[in-house]
């Protein structure tokens, strides 16, 4: 069974005007989502031990001049990254 024990995960999104996944809503000056992706990770969060926060980033990503990623993509560029760096490394022990 995964346990995540309680660490609190960073989702990249950006609101989409129309898109129902995603929802986002000032209620005394504290922003609230709403919608199926916050549905779905509240479940995921109770399943496997997690709080999550979503943070803003209109930015999908782009390569720039030096051939590196911005944005969402170089988020999980640098998550895929560590995983192979992790792999490699049980692979040697």
């Amino acid at each position: 069974h995964l346990n995540f024990y309680g660490k609190e995960l960073k989702i990249a999104s950006d609101i989409v005007d129309g898109n129902p996944d995603l929802i986002e809503n000032i209620i005394s000056n504290q922003i609230i989502y709403s919608g199926a992706l916050p549905d779905l990770l509240d479940t995921l969060a109770e399943s496997f031990n997690f709080t999550y926060r979503i943070v803003r980033n209109p930015n999908w990503g782009v390569m720039n001049d030096r051939g590196q990623w911005t944005g969402m993509v170089a988020d999980v560029s640098i998550i895929l990254n560590l995983i192979k760096k992790l792999n490699i490394l049980k692979k040697k022990a």
